[in-house]
């Protein structure tokens, strides 16, 4: 309203809102018209726009990785909410997806949503099953993603996280007890001890070879074969040699017993190899010692008596 005579601006007021809904931009058309007595001019609309100040804050992962043991049945990983002043519902989609680790096999995929009420912060909680298999592998890893997060709700850092399952599934190492043994000739028989450490888990065979060394095929009866342990046994296998007891003088010989091949996982472990040094019993022939001094003995005695020959002739003369 103006007076007579009266010029300038005028206004008025529009009362805005506050409400604690999560929304887009709002705009409002306001309109003058039925100008007494005067002329409408352009432009006789304007268009108020609300902006909006709810902020739904953002999300985030509490970790950037998880470890989880093949035994732990599940894992939980937690998604936080905050930030902002809380406005409106959240949610956020979630999903797992296979890496080194398959689902069904390894663990069970996931997928589903998170929600918060307007106003509610804080975590919430996805979990995820884990298989606990019999099969002796290395570790493994999936992955678990958020997407689609609501209207005005940012995923803060990582859209994702690893997860790595741990395997218990150590069949254990194969090794011989002692990298060196020595038996005498005459000892008819050597064993060597293999043992099984590290883990029991599975059934695991390995193979054992003799080789010769210094030691020929004559020496010692060759063998080879395979040991084996079944699941959960730690305790130890034996192997028995035979040795070839000859009459030959010679010198200290060798042959040594190789591991290979363990199955099921299992490794080998150090000494994976034995040498066996064979000590000889024989002395040498000829006897030496009695012999020499007989001899000795007898060109003294030829000495003497032809010694008193001479004395003899001397006499005679």
């Amino acid at each position: 309203l103006w007076a007579d005579g009266e010029a300038g601006e005028k206004t008025f007021q529009v009362q805005i809102l506050e409400d604690a809904l999560l929304e887009a931009d709002e705009t409002v058309l306001m309109s003058i018209s039925n100008p007494v007595p005067t002329v409408l001019l352009a432009p006789s609309d304007a268009t108020l726009t609300i902006n909006d100040n709810d902020d739904p804050g953002s999300i985030s992962f509490d970790q950037t990785s998880y470890v989880v043991d093949e035994t732990a049945g599940t894992v939980q990983i937690s998604v936080t909410r905050s930030g902002g002043d809380l406005a409106g519902t959240a949610t956020v989609d979630y999903a797992s997806a296979d890496q080194s680790a398959t689902a069904g096999s390894d663990y069970e995929a996931a997928s589903g949503t998170l929600s918060w009420l307007p106003g509610e912060g804080g975590s919430r909680t996805i979990t995820v099953n884990i298989t606990d298999d019999a099969v002796f592998e290395a570790d493994e890893t999936f992955a678990v993603s958020l997407s689609n997060p609501s209207a005005g709700l940012s995923i803060a850092g990582a859209t994702s996280v690893a997860v790595t399952v741990t395997d218990d599934d150590d069949p254990g190492q194969l090794q011989c007890s002692a990298a060196a043994q020595s038996i005498g000739e005459a000892g008819g028989t050597v064993t060597v001890t293999v043992n099984r450490s590290g883990g029991l888990k599975g059934a695991v065979d390995v193979n054992y070879a003799t080789a010769t060394g210094s030691a020929s095929a004559a020496d010692f009866t060759a063998a080879n074969g395979t040991l084996s342990w079944a699941d959960g046994d730690g305790s130890s296998r034996t192997i028995v040699i035979t040795i070839n007891n000859d009459t030959i003088d010679e010198n200290a010989e060798n042959f040594s017993v190789t591991l290979s091949a363990p199955t099921n996982g299992a490794r080998l472990g150090s000494p994976a190899t034995v040498t066996i040094t064979i000590n000889d019993n024989d002395q040498p022939a000829g006897g030496g010692g009695g012999g020499g001094g007989g001899g000795s003995l007898g060109w003294l005695g030829i000495t003497l008596l032809l010694g008193g020959l001479s004395r003899r002739r001397r006499l005679r003369t």
